[in-house]
């Protein structure tokens, strides 16, 4: 009995068998195709497809310049592939391309804005490793002062863009932080118009040093790179037996709304008088503070609520002459604080790998191949007589009215935006050793020397692209936002921390308070000069001028720049460079005008008096 249930068993485990078996159908091969339509042979790719049975999609291709959006099962890509989508047939997939536009942003008071990609289903904007919003397709910027607290320290944010297909690609990311600015005025005596010098004896006349309207001047003392504090710079104050007015630093500018004012200090041998002076010399305050061989920060806490003067001075302790105390980095805070979102400044060197930089070329070597050639010749020095021989013999309103004719008349071809692009790649080219970069306005960076989409360089407009009296520029844009004369290549984040600010003057380039921007000693005239070829190419639409200065964003009542004053100032100061000279002649021969003002200097005068 056992035996027959055994082979019974054993009977019904085979039939079970062979029904598993007949159940199991046979491999089926489909043929794949995936069309990449960048020109490459399609990649055909054979499987072997079972019910439930998945098969991989080919690796993302590359294709320059352009973003991989996801595969269809359509040319007109209507009906995505969903990943995981079980084959029955022979099939071909289409690559959907979108156009990499430019990484372009920018940063306005708390408002944080960036490129426009159509056909999308929605940007995704990550602040941080927690913060995460999405946000409809047209809405296309962001009020980050709902944000402030979770700012107040450097912070990462990145905006994707998300397909239909729910496929994510990032094209814009920078770090920001706000910061609080309570500070009016600082120095460290760092800069050019503090020289260093070794005389300290100068017990009548003073030594006045620094920007015009922040002048110090300084009795028995000097600014000297010897035995510095901080930095490589300190002032210097010493005593004499033939001192009969005491060592002393004192401001010869007024300030006013000021809580506190910092300083360092030190010596091993005398103290330091502070004292605030009212606009008659008056003394309002007057404190000793006790220095040593080691550098301190003191605070002063300002008692007056009038305009004063600061003078510091040498409380002589020491017998022995000739020994020195030392001020450094001073500082006027503000009673009242301003809360400012900046953009943190990243940059690298840029990689000139032959390899790197072909593919970097290759990119958009189908858009700067349709850049026309320069149509005009370049300029002998007869000729260039010849572009201004109108002006002569003229002054005033009629020589201001024909140079605003000649620019005009000149200006024969208009470069697109985006052509612009590959103009600046000739026309801001520098050579350090024997590296080809481009020149980075403000920050001096070195920039790679080919456009590649706004990751490590953008277009800066000197004059403001929001104070031009027209909507943001686009890249068919040609009118005085594509004018390459005001176009400089940038750093992205220099370029989002000027942003749409006037100019003034300052110790380093830079934010000036909230609202100005200081372009640095290196490009002041520069900057200076592009100005002024913009009031004299487009006066019927700019201004410039010295207060007033509206910021009122893509609007005719907000095309206003300045401060011309100053500008003036910076034009004597930083004279023209070989490398404007350069740059003028590029631009020439692509629109057919000139910038004045680096041609003759000397028609500033003219054409502002």
């Amino acid at each position: 009995m056992t035996y027959i249930k055994r082979f019974i068993i054993l009977l019904l485990v085979l039939i079970l068998s062979g029904c598993t078996l007949l159940n199991t159908p046979s491999p089926v091969q489909y043929q794949v195709t995936f069309q990449t339509l960048n020109g490459d042979t399609p990649y055909v790719q054979t499987i072997e497809s079972f019910l439930d049975h998945d098969f991989n999609e080919e690796a993302i291709p590359l294709y320059p310049g352009y973003i991989f959006a996801g595969w269809y099962l359509d040319p007109t890509y209507m009906h995505p592939y969903e990943a995981f989508m079980n084959l029955e047939r022979d099939v071909d997939l289409f690559a959907h391309w979108v156009t990499l536009l430019d990484a372009d942003y920018e940063i306005i008071g708390d408002i944080l804005s960036w490129v426009v990609y159509p056909d999308i289903k929605n940007y995704r904007v990550e602040i941080g490793p927690t913060l995460i919003y999405e946000l409809d397709p047209s809405i296309h910027s962001m009020d980050l002062s709902t944000l402030y607290e979770s700012l107040l320290e450097e912070t990462k944010i990145v905006i994707y863009i998300v397909f239909q297909n729910d496929r994510v690609h990032p094209i814009i990311d920078l770090f920001v932080y706000y910061d609080v600015l309570n500070t009016i005025y600082e120095t460290g005596f760092e800069e050019e118009v503090f020289p260093s010098q070794t005389s300290y004896n100068n017990n009548v006349n003073p030594k006045i040093l620094g920007y015009e309207g922040f002048k110090w001047s300084i009795i028995n003392g000097a600014v000297s790179t010897t035995n510095a504090i901080k930095d490589t710079k300190s002032i210097q104050l010493r005593v004499y037996d033939n001192t009969t007015n005491t060592p002393h630093a004192k401001t010869d500018f007024l300030m006013e709304n000021v809580s506190e004012i910092k300083f360092l200090g030190a010596s091993g041998n005398h103290h330091v008088r502070v004292q605030i002076l009212s606009e008659t010399h008056e003394v309002l305050q007057d404190e000793l503070f006790t220095l040593t061989t080691s550098a301190k920060e003191f605070t002063l806490k300002i008692e007056t609520d009038v305009p004063f003067y600061t003078k510091f001075l040498l409380e002589k302790v020491s017998t022995t002459p000739g020994l020195p105390i030392f001020i450094d980095d001073v500082k006027y805070m503000s009673k009242t604080s301003e809360i400012i979102l900046k953009e943190v400044i990243k940059s690298e060197q840029p990689s000139l790998d032959e390899a790197e930089l072909n593919a970097i070329k290759e990119r958009f070597e189908k858009d700067r191949v349709k850049l026309v050639p320069p149509f005009y010749p370049l300029l002998s020095n007869e000729g260039l007589l010849d572009y201004y021989s109108d002006l002569n013999g003229l002054t005033g309103q009629a020589f201001k009215s024909k140079l605003e004719a000649i620019l005009k008349t000149t200006h024969r071809r208009l470069i697109s935006y985006a052509e612009a692009r590959f103009v600046l790649e000739l026309s801001d080219q520098i050579k350090i050793g024997q590296e080809t970069y481009l020149d980075g306005i403000y920050s001096n960076h070195s920039i790679v020397p080919y456009w590649d989409g706004g990751t490590t360089w953008a277009r800066e407009h000197v004059w403001p692209n929001s104070r031009l009296g027209i909507p943001r520029v686009t890249s068919s844009s040609k009118n005085q936002g594509s004018d390459v004369h005001n176009l400089r290549a940038i750093n992205p984040s220099v370029n989002s921390s000027r942003s749409n600010r006037y100019f003034l003057e300052a110790s380093s380039f830079g934010l000036v308070g909230t609202e100005a921007y200081y372009p640095g000693d290196s490009y002041k005239g520069d900057v200076a000069r592009i100005l002024f070829y913009m009031i004299a190419r487009y006066p019927d639409i700019l201004s410039l001028r010295d207060e007033n200065i509206i910021d009122s964003a893509y609007t005719l009542e907000g095309a206003v720049m300045g401060h011309l004053t100053t500008l003036l100032k910076w034009h004597q100061e930083d004279p023209v460079s070989a490398f404007e000279i350069k740059r003028n002649e590029v631009i020439y021969t692509f629109q057919g005008n000139r910038n004045p003002f680096i041609d003759y200097p000397e028609f500033a005068n003219v054409y502002f008096s």
